[in-house]
């Protein structure tokens, strides 16, 4: 009998060797690749001086970048994303000027809300006791914001912004805006958001001219909003990150 349900697999995989191995995709590695890069939640991305809304399972993503991605032509690239549109699995739309992906089946691939369910959706008791219980330990970590270790995460991000960053503020006013800001997510998510601006257009470009102060980008919240990656460089996502103390 077919099995059913979900596999998890940690996010962690694509940073792994194997798949950061330079080749062609498959179509099948390709669609997964829309997949895990999709936005699971809402949330806003900065493109040059634009503000895009991006919903849940959408993303921003240009023939041209997925082709460099895939190792593919941009001809290839057209065809499969019609493809996926025959299929009604994935379609296309235009903000600003930029290209949107979205996944029309992303919620099947990547449920919210069924993750700890049985295949009929039917919540595991168990399971989800002991989610609860972790989101109130995570919940009360962040909320504890005066803590030694908030400063001591602080100074895990201090090193991975640009000089100029550094250089616009200090180390004290990084512990201050960190301390001061609620709900924070898990420290290693904040140094992936980080990464990801430090590798952005915004920010090289000009000298990094257009790059906040250290402490701004933090209370600004500006981890909630995702970049657009340098055609320049390759997406940080894609390129196998440094690690720091924090990342698991």
């Amino acid at each position: 009998m077919k099995q059913v349900g979900f596999i998890k697999l940690q996010r962690s995989f694509f940073d792994h060797e194997f798949w950061n191995k330079k080749r062609e995709y498959s179509y099948a590695e390709a669609f997964l690749d829309l997949i895990q890069n999709a936005n699971y939640s809402p949330k806003k991305v900065m493109v040059g001086t634009s503000t895009i809304h991006l919903e849940r399972g959408e993303q921003v993503a240009s023939l041209r970048y997925l082709g460099k991605r895939w190792g593919w032509s941009k001809g290839r690239v057209s065809r499969f994303m019609d493809a996926l549109k025959t299929r009604h699995m994935a379609g296309q739309r235009t903000a600003q000027g930029q290209t949107i992906v979205t996944l029309y089946n992303y919620e099947t691939y990547n449920s919210a809300t069924d993750l700890f369910g049985t295949p009929d959706g039917t919540a595991n008791e168990t399971a989800t006791g002991q989610q609860r219980d972790k989101t109130e330990e995570s919940k009360k970590e962040r909320s504890n914001n005066s803590c030694p270790k908030s400063d001591e995460e602080a100074m895990t991000l201090w090193p991975i912004f640009p000089s100029k960053a550094r250089t616009r503020s200090s180390k004290e006013a990084v512990r201050k805006a960190y301390r001061r800001a609620t709900n924070k997510p898990p420290i290693n998510e904040l140094v992936a958001e980080l990464e990801k601006w430090v590798a952005c257009h915004d920010w090289q470009k000009d000298g990094g001219q257009f790059v906040p102060a250290a402490h701004r980008w933090i209370k600004d919240r500006r981890w909630e909003e995702s970049p657009e990656p340098s055609e320049s460089q390759p997406n940080n996502n894609w390129a196998i990150p440094q690690r720091h103390p924090y990342m698991t």
